[in-house]
């Protein structure tokens, strides 16, 4: 987060809501919570997920 602040360049932080550990991670650093939004994705039949 210096380095981005060094450089003016705003940071920004993104995590799944249920991330415990990384809100209280972000909420640590300064970062505050401005939005939470959903997150759709699609599945493709035949297709193995690892």
């Amino acid at each position: 987060m210096d380095y981005c602040l060094s450089k003016n360049i705003q940071p920004c932080w993104d995590c799944d809501i249920d991330n415990r550990a990384s809100i209280h991670l972000d909420t640590n650093s300064g970062f505050k919570s401005l939005k939470k939004y959903a997150i759709y994705v699609k599945r493709f039949f035949n297709t193995k997920l690892t």
